[in-house]
């Protein structure tokens, strides 16, 4: 498949080229889609919603930036899920800074909120109550 090309100025450049899509895969497994200069492959363009690349495979476009842990699989034993967010046993809510000391693990979205609402089921409550911005 051919992908798409569109006419855009590069600021680095200093020039208008044919740009063409790249994408990042980040830390969580999603992906950021924007258009790149193909000379020096700056990012010219905001990242473009996937809804907006109709008939463009995702596979098709070629990575710009990985930015995923070589771990990137949740740790959940039988779990294969790849888009995972990193997990802090010592949820920083509670532990603030120290939470960096203690171990963490990738889960997928669906197995870090089944531990959060097993173990620590009170903690976005007690956050809210404090006034803290994020739970672990």
């Amino acid at each position: 498949m051919t992908l798409p090309v569109l006419r855009l100025h590069c600021r680095r450049c200093k020039d208008t080229a044919l740009a063409t899509l790249r994408r990042t895969i980040c830390k969580n497994g999603s992906t950021l889609i924007f258009w790149a200069c193909p000379d020096c492959f700056v990012r010219i363009s905001e990242n473009i919603a996937h809804r907006d690349l109709e008939g463009v495979f995702l596979n098709d476009i070629p990575i710009h930036e990985d930015n995923r842990p070589p771990w990137s699989k949740c740790a959940v034993e039988g779990c294969n899920n790849t888009v995972v967010e990193e997990h802090h046993f010592a949820p920083r809510a509670y532990f603030g800074d120290a939470a960096d000391h203690w171990p963490t693990a990738m889960l997928c979205a669906a197995h870090h909120s089944e531990w959060h609402r097993r173990v620590t089921p009170g903690l976005l409550r007690d956050v809210s109550r404090r006034g803290k911005t994020h739970a672990a």
